[in-house]
């Protein structure tokens, strides 16, 4: 079976794609944001997912080309956002928490740092934590210049 089948009599393409690269959630991701064009359906055949790409509305071969073309630009997105959230939880919880808990701050002392737990961070994340909490105050606080 090749990457991509269409059966124009149908009006509906199956792409296939390979499991070591896409995760499941990936693919959902991508099947959300096609929803409003088309339903996909998703079949499981070994380490191979099985996308079947039905249009809303009736469409040609360009149009399922298109549509599939769409799906796999979307797949792959989802799972370099998926890849690089997992790789960078640590450091965007610790963001996150920071965020909240400014928003907590003593109005009598605005510029006080928020305490969250830093033991978790690499050297590496807390230069990079260190220098987007600097740019998020100088935004708002023009006056807490570091």
């Amino acid at each position: 079976m090749r990457a991509l089948e269409f059966d124009e009599e149908a009006e509906e393409v199956v792409v296939r794609l390979q499991r070591k690269l896409y995760s499941q959630e990936a693919i959902r991701g991508a099947a959300v944001a096609l929803s409003s064009e088309a339903a996909v359906y998703l079949k499981e055949n070994g380490d191979v997912l099985l996308a079947t790409i039905e249009p809303r509305t009736e469409t040609d071969r360009a149009g399922l080309e298109a549509l599939a073309a769409r799906f796999l630009v979307e797949s792959a997105g989802e799972a370099l956002r998926r890849a690089l959230l997992d790789k960078n939880r640590t450091l965007t919880e610790y963001v996150v928490t920071c965020a909240c808990l400014a928003s907590w701050r003593d109005p009598a002392d605005p510029l006080q740092p928020p305490q969250a737990s830093r033991e978790e961070l690499t050297p590496e994340q807390r230069a990079q934590a260190d220098r987007l909490k600097a740019e998020a105050e100088a935004a708002f606080h023009p006056r807490a210049k570091a």
